[in-house]
């Protein structure tokens, strides 16, 4: 998805392949609702898109999957 966002930032179409139908599928499918990131937020940003302000220094699990889910909709990123 890094790569897809920086690509459609400069107007460079490209094809997502996933194997799963979702977005984040490790941390929605394969995680517990109370884990929490290991290492501060700044480390996990997208390019071109930060974690919100409001999110904590560690950001939940939900927290994490809707901040994912809205940088592949502002790049229109369709796996």
């Amino acid at each position: 998805m890094t790569v897809t966002s920086c690509l459609a930032d400069v107007g460079i179409p490209s094809i997502v392949v996933e194997k799963f139908s979702c977005i984040a599928s490790l941390w929605q499918n394969h995680t517990y609702y109370r884990l929490y990131l290991h290492l501060p937020k700044q480390f996990s940003e997208r390019p071109l898109m930060g974690f919100p302000k409001d999110f904590p220094k560690y950001p939940s699990n939900h927290q994490f999957i809707s901040y994912m889910e809205s940088h592949t909709s502002a790049y229109n990123i369709q796996p």
